[in-house]
């Protein structure tokens, strides 16, 4: 970020299920929870998340650069709103299937509100009820923060213009 690159992708684990292929080696634990997903949650997942997400945060801020860097805290899906032991998948509790209808993403810096929730799911969480959003939303966001004006286009190498997203910027984080 004090080079100045635009974009910067971290991944918090290499290996998405390492908790199927190395249950007693909590530091290749990743996100694709299916079983076990409380105590691997608790107990590895998030203290080392909460730790190393705070830290980003408060060294963006105490640097001066949180104000000019949108962080984006993501997976690409949520987690089912109901609680079930899954077959085919390790462990010894029951966890969460993938879920698309509803997931939850953290953003700050670049002029977004601190504090703020953005959006509501039904009690369950199972379906969106207030400002729902899309990936094309989402990304609209990003590009925005760049300073890429999300309608435009871009061409591929034979000419053929394509969108930069379909979606539109979260204008109400601002």
């Amino acid at each position: 970020v004090e080079a100045e690159v635009p974009w910067v992708t971290v991944f918090f684990n290499q290996n998405a299920r390492g908790q199927d292929d190395a249950p007693n080696d909590t530091d290749l634990y990743g996100w694709d929870t299916h079983n076990d997903i409380f105590v691997a949650m608790k107990n590895y997942l998030m203290p080392r998340f909460d730790l190393g997400f705070s830290a980003l945060l408060e060294d963006l801020e105490n640097r001066g650069l949180l104000d000019t860097t949108l962080v984006v805290c993501m997976g690409e899906f949520g987690r089912a709103p109901r609680i079930a032991f899954e077959k085919g998948f390790a462990g010894e509790t029951p966890g969460r299937k993938h879920w698309g209808a509803v997931y939850s993403i953290v953003m700050a810096g670049a002029g977004i509100q601190p504090g703020m929730v953005y959006g509501a799911s039904d009690k369950i969480a199972a379906f969106p009820t207030v400002d729902k959003t899309d990936p094309a939303d989402v990304t609209a966001t990003m590009f925005a923060a760049l300073g890429i004006d999300p309608a435009s286009h871009y061409q591929d190498g034979l000419g053929r213009p394509y969108a930069i997203s379909e979606g539109q910027p979260l204008a109400g984080l601002y």
